[in-house]
Formats: structure tokens, C-alpha cells, sequence
């Protein structure tokens, strides 16, 4: 309690009369902050009402794993959802994969970006016929969640099977 402009402070980007906003950083989690507007002018400082608020603890992000699409020759494709981002950024999200369960960041992974919603990964340098386990991931300030496993194995590619047609309706110029 007892904010004054002496201590931490953030300036508005514009001065004058009317509503401002602010972004405060660099807060710890769980802590409770007093704060309160100032304005200064040629007579002094005056101080709106001083008010409180709590940083939220942040936990983990909600992820779900894409089910494994195009899995032929020496890549995959697999993906995943964030729906809930734990009070805190997401800032790395992606799959992870390897020949053992459970895989980690720690391990192969894609990286594809920060924040919610859904994405999509590439996942190269497989070996054809071996079986693969995969996890879509999120990492905010509470750590790294995963979402469910999903398994895998990659098949050689094929060549397609192509038909051709006989000609219809040939005339001379076409």
C-alpha cells in the first residue's frame, strides 16, 4: 500500500486530459500489487484511489493431439489443439515423437509457433516400418503440457494406380 509515482511507475504514452491504459511487466506470479493514476502538472502530483490486484498462479496448458495423417516414406504429419493456455502464454508449441512412449521436448519435436488454437507439424527423418509414439505440447510459465499419445508406423510409398480413358468425342481440332 501507499503507491506513489517515486516508486515503480509506468507513463502513459500520451499526456493530457482523459482515460489512459497502461501494461504493467516483469510481476510475479501470485503476488498482490497496489497501484494508482497519477497526473503531474505545475501545481504537483495527484493520485487517483489506490486499488490492488493479484498476478494468477499459471498452470498448465490444455493440449490435445491431432490424429497422425500422411505417414509414408520418411515423413508424418500430426498437429494439435490448445484450448486453454494456464493464465500464461503459450510460448512454444509443436509434436514430439520417438520409438519409445511417452515422448518428450527433450526429444525429437517440431516447433510451430506460440499461442491458442490449433496447428499442424511435419514430422521428418522417420524410418519406414518402424513404429512411433507422438504427443502435441504447449509450454507456458507453469512448464510444458502434453496432450494424449497417439502411435504410428510409416509404410513405404507406393506408386499411384492411374487408368487412362479412351478418347471421346474427337473431332478435328480437338
Amino acid at each position: 500500500p501507499g503507491a506513489v509515482v517515486e516508486g515503480n511507475k509506468v507513463a502513459a504514452a500520451t499526456a493530457g486530459k482523459g482515460a489512459f491504459e497502461v501494461t504493467l511487466s516483469g510481476l510475479e506470479f501470485g503476488t498482490t500489487y497496489y497501484y494508482r493514476a497519477y497526473a503531474i502538472n505545475k501545481a504537483g502530483v495527484a493520485y487517483g484511489a489506490e486499488m490492488s490486484a493479484t498476478t494468477v498462479q499459471p498452470v498448465l496448458a490444455t493440449v490435445t493431439t491431432a490424429e497422425v495423417t500422411n505417414a509414408a516414406g520418411e515423413t508424418a504429419t500430426c498437429g494439435g489443439n490448445i484450448t486453454a493456455d494456464g493464465n500464461s502464454p503459450i510460448t512454444a508449441r509443436g509434436v514430439c515423437w520417438g520409438e519409445a512412449e511417452n515422448p518428450t521436448v527433450e526429444g525429437n519435436k517440431t516447433e510451430d509457433g506460440t499461442g491458442k488454437g490449433e496447428f499442424t507439424s511435419t514430422m521428418t527423418g522417420l524410418t519406414v516400418g518402424k513404429t512411433y509414439y507422438v504427443r502435441a505440447y504447449a509450454t507456458n510459465d507453469a512448464g510444458t503440457a502434453y496432450g494424449e499419445q497417439k502411435t504410428f508406423a510409416t509404410i513405404e510409398p507406393t506408386l499411384p494406380e492411374v487408368a487412362t480413358s479412351n478418347v471421346t468425342e474427337l473431332t478435328s481440332t480437338g
